[in-house]
């Protein structure tokens, strides 16, 4: 299928700079200074927006042999098929017009050129150039119109004299090698221009068996050139690489070391103190039972154990108290909030961790290699005090509700807020697909009631094919005023992300966050519906959770963050999926603050051929694609705008099923209404990513039911 030129030439380059010497300005060179026609280290992959004829396309041996465009008479004036082998006028930013000849990109040692441009050899000035096809034109036709008889560059003499000779010898003349330059001139100037155009111009067959043997031999050197700057290069980057291995392992060593020294002198420390408790010289409640210090400030309660903790401590709990890896094993130490070697629950329910020291300095002596020999091991909140193995650490009756009582704003102290585990209920704005509710059926919560907010039909036929009753559609975010919320009883979760387009810092044309004719300003939508359900919820605590692209400006960021009054974090997609996409995040979901963290731990991330469809011969190019967005384009790779995936040697994009999977969703998922492609493109471009959003939500298995029995 044929192209549209007049949008691909939108994106393509020039990828020559023009002579900045005197010198180069008076004769004229097409490119001089630094060529980028260096080698790439990426796969070559055979470009599917061009058409090709010829011999079939490869990735070994020989490019396609044409490139077929549209006929859009501003682009080309002169033919749809642009030869190997083809003399050609080119332009090159603020240099004059230069005669060339269009040449194999492999045959140079350069990259493969970008959608509609090809690589050309200058006449003359013997280097190579990536020229889009809206900056040709073919060399005879258009001589008189290009031809400059008042530049006296040298080069460019020779250049045109090159390119007439090869002309006329296709064209017949048997004694073109002897002519000079003015006899080259008068011969082409003598030719009526409709017999200017050779046979061999708008056939669709290559020149480059015939292409002239200086020519060949001139594009040989750049290539084995390119070779040797691409060798050299592969060698510094092995050396530095070497270099930095070593300093990277001495420095772990190190810091091993450095830490095996630290920990011991805190086991020592902590110690001390305890022995000062058992000696009655101290008393327990005077000492924080997370860094066991003597402490003034023991405003809060350790809510796992009975004791007091420490103002930073605290904080150190709430960040980390639902920190829990793909295994549900959890990061930190459910008494100092640590993280090092742990003891790990054996109780599937639990999994929680205990540090090697909290257990030295306050459990009782052996105690941990008691524990070490017990198979299965049930920790201290799972199993009764044992005076043997629990010593200090004293089960905090009812953990669960001091656990909820950390995230609730603004607790009456005395009171401890009354947390029960009941069904979720749910409002999701702008709710897309329903990602949402994906997530929670995946996390296995049990949902009492999901209300959606989504305008888009396409949508709202993907998540009622998917869902079904499960889901009760709402309309329009601006209709649902004060008085519609509170027909909707409490809510215990709000999660959305408005329109990210005119917030993005891609789009050039975006109104930002206070135009009103955009979309932009629906964030206030979000931060009004907020502001209702914290004042009129039923006493019921509200955890809420917003998201929004990273790519915004700043000053979008600090206005957000100013209504919100709490700090972004970041997570990318790359760490749980073959995507690179990186989203803002704001809310109060316990431990928040340390999802980023935790996602840039996790090990043996997905690549792209885990989500490729099998048995279809079908090899990723790169290990993980970039942001998939509702444009097309954003399929391709790089700046080649390459193909993420070979199938059968030829390039191919993703197939929607692959898409589907990439963001977390089942096969077919979007297969709704037979919907073309680009329309499932465009929905899951503006999905969330379905891992993502498991890791930020997981906490909330601890405080509200599963749909599984939970293990007692």
């Amino acid at each position: 299928m044929k192209k549209n030129l007049t949008v691909v030439l939108k994106r393509a380059k020039i990828n020559l700079v023009p002579c900045l010497t005197a010198i180069g300005r008076a004769s004229g060179t097409p490119c001089s200074g630094k060529m980028k026609n260096e080698p790439s280290d990426v796969a070559k992959v055979p470009s599917t927006n061009h058409e090709f004829s010829g011999k079939p396309c490869t990735t070994m041996g020989r490019k396609a042999r044409t490139i077929t465009t549209s006929s859009n008479p501003k682009a080309l004036k002169w033919g749809s098929n642009v030869p190997l082998g083809l003399l050609v006028w080119g332009k090159v930013s603020s240099s004059p017009w230069w005669p060339g000849i269009v040449v194999n990109h492999e045959d140079c040692g350069v990259n493969p050129p970008a959608v509609s441009s090809v690589w050309v050899f200058w006449f003359g000035d013997y280097r190579v150039s990536e020229v889009p096809l809206s900056r040709l034109q073919p060399f005879a036709e258009s001589f008189v119109k290009f031809f400059d008889k008042n530049n006296k560059g040298v080069r460019l003499k020779n250049g045109v004299l090159e390119a007439i000779k090869i002309h006329a010898a296709r064209s017949g003349e048997t004694d073109s090698e002897l002519w000079n330059f003015s006899d080259a001139v008068s011969w082409i100037s003598s030719i009526p221009l409709h017999m200017l155009k050779s046979k061999h111009i708008s056939s669709s067959d290559s020149f480059d068996d015939d292409l002239p043997e200086f020519v060949n031999s001139k594009i040989l050197k750049i290539k084995l050139t390119n070779l040797e700057l691409t060798r050299a290069e592969n060698k510094r980057k092995s050396e530095e690489s070497d270099d930095d291995d070593e300093i990277c392992k001495f420095n772990k060593k190190l810091k091993a070391s450095q830490d095996k020294v630290d920990a011991s002198r805190e086991v020592a420390f902590k110690s001390s103190v305890i022995e000062k408790v058992k000696g009655k010289k101290l008393k327990l409640e005077n000492i924080c039972l997370c860094c066991v210090r003597e402490k003034s400030n023991l405003n809060h309660e350790h809510p796992f154990f009975e004791g007091r903790v420490c103002d930073q401590c605290f904080e150190e709990i709430k960040d980390t108290a639902f920190v829990i890896g793909d295994d549900n094993v959890y990061y930190h130490c459910v008494v100092c909030a640590q993280r090092g070697e742990v003891l790990i629950c054996d109780n599937p329910s639990c999994k929680k961790v205990y540090c090697n020291t909290c257990i030295e300095v306050l459990c009782p002596k052996k105690a941990r290699e008691r524990i070490a020999e017990m198979n299965p091991w049930l920790c201290f909140l799972c199993s009764g005090y044992d005076k043997q193995l629990n010593g200090f650490l004293k089960k905090r009756e009812n953990f669960s509700a001091h656990v909820a009582k950390m995230y609730i704003e603004h607790p009456k102290p005395e009171i401890i807020p009354k947390f029960e585990r009941h069904p979720l209920r749910v409002l999701s704005l702008f709710d897309g697909i329903g990602t949402g509710l994906c997530v929670l059926k995946k996390l296995k919560l049990k949902v009492e009631v999901y209300y959606a907010s989504e305008i888009e039909d396409d949508a709202i036929n993907v998540t009622t094919m998917n869902h079904g009753s499960d889901v009760i559609h709402l309309g329009k975010v601006e209709d649902l005023t004060n008085a519609e919320l509170a027909k909707l009883g409490p809510i215990d979760l709000l999660i959305g992300g408005s329109p990210c387009n005119e917030l993005s810092g891609v789009n050039h044309a975006r109104k930002g966050i206070y135009d009103a004719t955009g979309t932009g300003v629906l964030f206030f939508d979000f931060f009004r519906i907020l502001q209702f359900l914290k004042t009129n919820n039923d006493g019921r605590h509200l955890f809420w959770l917003f998201e929004n692209v990273t790519s915004m400006p700043k000053d979008y960021r600090k206005v957000i963050t100013r209504f919100f009054e709490c700090d972004p974090i970041v997570v990318d997609a790359k760490y749980f999926s073959a995507q690179n996409r990186s989203r803002f995040f704001w809310g109060n979901i316990p431990s928040l603050r340390k999802a980023q963290e935790s996602a840039m731990d996790i090990e043996n991330c997905p690549e792209l051929n885990s989500v490729l469809t099998k048995n279809c011969s079908r090899k990723a190019v790169v290990k993980k694609v970039c942001t998939i967005t509702t444009n097309p384009n954003s399929l391709r790779q790089g700046k080649e705008a390459s193909m993420p995936v070979l199938m059968n040697g030829k390039g191919d994009t993703l197939w929607a099923t692959e898409m589907e999977e990439l963001f977390g969703f089942p096969r077919h998922y979007t297969d709704a209404g037979n919907l073309q492609p680009s329309r499932r493109l465009r929905l899951l471009g503006k999905s969330w990513s379905i891992p993502v959003l498991c890791h930020i939500l997981k906490p909330l298995t601890m405080l509200y039911p599963s749909t599984e029995a939970e293990i007692a």
